[in-house]
């Protein structure tokens, strides 16, 4: 009650509507006051129900508010490492120099043109070979990778895809093969039944092992 108390001196939309609901409910109860305030029999009892809304919407809006402020934080996690989709690199994972260090899930490029997605600072990355290092203006060496792309994709169209890289939920930061059929565009947003969700990427991107 305290705290109620304490948040009734801020200008808060709640405790505005806590505010205009005990007055209304005050004029309400106590009808006339001098000469200042005659609301008469129909406008005290407006002014009582006007009030109670009121009261009830801002108790409302506290509580939730309250609620919201309980519940832990999920910390934000960055990383170097991105997974391009589009360029020299399409289906590769490379790690970018610290200084574009971003949170996971963001847009991700380098030098050479390859655009992709930051992901997981524990995912593997693909192993570099000599056009690859080209492709990347002599980048940093990678480490191999322990799963392949799905080789089994129909690469016929390679806008699309039904390799998931996930951002949210358990398998945050891993790649793997989403379960249905449909084939989704690279870059637009994915998730499986398991309540994990991310964005599509190339399907010659190296999966996460199970």
């Amino acid at each position: 009650m305290g705290q109620l108390m304490d948040d009734l001196f801020k200008a808060q939309p709640d405790v505005l509507f806590m505010i205009a609901g005990l007055i209304l409910i005050g004029i309400g109860i106590v009808g006339s006051i001098k000469t200042y305030i005659d609301p008469g029999k129909y406008g005290r009892v407006a002014a009582l129900g006007i009030g109670v809304i009121l009261l009830t919407v801002g108790f409302t809006l506290y509580m939730r508010q309250a609620a919201q402020a309980a519940q832990p934080q999920k910390p934000v996690v960055s990383s170097s490492i991105c997974t391009f989709d589009t360029g020299p690199l399409a289906g590769k994972t490379s790690q970018l120099p610290e200084t574009a260090l971003a949170a996971v899930g963001s847009p991700c490029q380098d030098t050479a043109g390859n655009k992709g997605i930051i992901v997981a600072p524990d995912t593997p990355l693909t192993k570099a070979s000599k056009a690859g290092r080209d492709a990347n203006g002599g980048g940093v060496a990678q480490a191999n990778t322990p799963a392949a792309a799905d080789t089994a994709e129909d690469d016929s169209d390679p806008r699309t895809s039904r390799v998931c890289t996930f951002n949210k939920g358990p398998l945050a930061g891993a790649t793997h093969r989403l379960p249905h059929d449909q084939r989704q565009a690279i870059g637009q947003p994915c998730h499986d039944p398991k309540g994990n969700s991310g964005f599509i990427v190339a399907s010659k991107t190296p999966l996460t092992p199970e």
